[in-house]
């Protein structure tokens, strides 16, 4: 059985360096590339952009999350509800698991403006770049904070 919470493990790590990671790639390269291009080429490459990412990193997100779950329940020391009130542990993975849930949806709002960049007004373009800008750096404030929750947890906080 222990080979199979370390599977677990190892694809909810997985899952989740995918996301995060494609998600800082997202706010550092491809947002500021797509901010110093011609509205033309912004509008071109960030619908595509949108598009693939939606479709990549929704069910990396979705992933991590499931696998989380498996992990903390199944092969983890998540048995009741009421723990995760009831020790340090199990708020910490509560908050975790609350923060992981908003980014997902926040996630698929920005998917959404991503993808409606091609389909907008020019004079729309530059405004709907600064919202992914804006909602990305929301994303990576949480992405941090699920981060310090995982470090706490490994030391059983």
């Amino acid at each position: 059985m222990m080979w199979m919470a370390m599977i677990v493990q190892w694809l909810h790590v997985f899952f989740a360096i995918f996301w995060f990671g494609g998600t800082l790639f997202m706010f550092a390269v491809v947002t500021p590339a797509l901010t110093a291009s011609s509205p033309e080429a912004a509008a071109e490459v960030g619908a595509a952009v949108g598009l693939r990412t939606s479709r990549v990193l929704a069910p990396a997100g979705g992933l991590t999350i499931l696998f989380g779950i498996i992990s903390a329940t199944v092969f983890g020391p998540v048995k009741s509800v009421a723990f995760l009130w009831s020790s340090a542990y199990g708020i910490t993975i509560g908050v975790a698991f609350i923060v992981a849930l908003v980014l997902a949806v926040e996630g698929a709002r920005m998917g959404r403006v991503g993808t409606s960049i091609a389909s907008a007004p020019p004079a729309d373009r530059p405004r709907l770049i600064h919202e992914i800008v804006a909602m990305a750096r929301v994303s990576i404030l949480g992405f941090i904070i699920v981060l310090t929750c995982m470090v706490l947890m490994h030391d059983g906080l």
